[in-house]
């Protein structure tokens, strides 16, 4: 699995192996989150990489105090414990069990040594799928609304400048997480999957528990989807994402941008008073004072 450059960033070649600058570019912390998930992916399931990043990361301090062998130990049992019922037992598995033991030290010295902290992630398998598509949205912002737990970017992509993913091993990878429907309609909602995004994100919102962070974002699947027929649809998500939370910023910002193409500017403008009461200092923030009108 190499790593190309694509309007500077990095993308995964899928099916192959980690280079060597691979490897050291994610001890270092330096990949793209995107690229950095689908190397943890990777590393979960491929011996030779998960030995040979052993290596690397044994460089950095080959020295082993006795509460880290400690500490080594217990990560090693729950090792075992967890995959001996998957994983054939055979004489190569001494070796095998060697080389996750220098990983594991290996990872509990980088914690103390301060470089390449997020190294320890790839060994979890069970990290949820909606840290993936947090992960996303970290790099890129897909559409002016704003969608759940989004953080702000100020650039919205543009139909000309598709992010450089590898949306299939992305793909594979949110099924290894076992995602839910409303995490895997926010990855189709980020690749503007509209139809299989909003197909989605109804199933995630007819339960009756669903929060407002799901009515939210398939209001924005809605307006985004920019059908007539949906329009009426974005409102009402928007509307009851409120109903559940009142202080739902999120929803208040789309609902600005609601009024805003429907001509309506005085209500537009009352939810961009409304939205900085709720939110004052974000980036959301800063741009709702630049369109609101006095």
């Amino acid at each position: 699995m190499g790593v190309d450059s694509v309007k500077g960033r990095n993308v995964m070649k899928h099916g192959e192996c980690l280079s060597d600058e691979t490897l050291t570019d994610y001890l270092e912390g330096s990949l793209d989150p995107i690229v950095q998930v689908a190397c943890e992916g990777h590393l979960i399931a491929c011996d030779t990489c998960r030995g040979r990043l052993a290596l690397f990361m044994r460089a950095l301090q080959p020295a082993v105090t006795a509460e880290e062998e400690a500490a080594v130990e217990s990560i090693a049992q729950s090792w075992n414990a967890r995959y001996s019922r998957v994983l054939p037992i055979d004489k190569g598995w001494h070796r095998k069990r060697i080389v996750w033991y220098a990983v594991a030290a290996s990872v509990l010295l980088l914690l103390v040594l301060g470089p390449g902290r997020m190294a320890v992630r790839w060994m979890n398998s069970t990290q949820p799928a909606r840290e993936l598509v947090q992960a996303m949205l970290e790099k890129d912002r897909p559409f002016e609304a704003q969608l759940a737990f989004e953080r702000h970017l100020p650039r919205v992509r543009s139909a000309a400048d598709e992010p450089g993913l590898d949306f299939d091993a992305l793909s594979a990878e949110m099924s290894r997480r076992a995602a839910s429907q409303y995490d895997l309609g926010r990855f189709k909602l980020i690749q503007k999957q509209f139809s299989e995004a909003i197909t989605l994100l109804q199933e995630a919102a007819r339960d009756p528990k669903a929060p407002a962070a799901v009515h939210n974002d398939l209001g924005v699947a809605y307006m985004e989807q920019a059908l007539a027929e949906n329009r009426p649809k974005a409102k009402e998500e928007f509307d009851r994402a409120l109903e559940l939370d009142p202080k739902f910023a999120p929803a208040v910002f789309n609902l600005s941008l609601f009024y805003d193409s429907e001509a309506m500017p005085d209500e537009a403008n009352r939810q961009r008073i409304l939205y900085l009461q709720l939110d004052s200092t974000s980036g959301w923030a800063d741009e709702v004072r630049l369109n609101l009108r006095p």
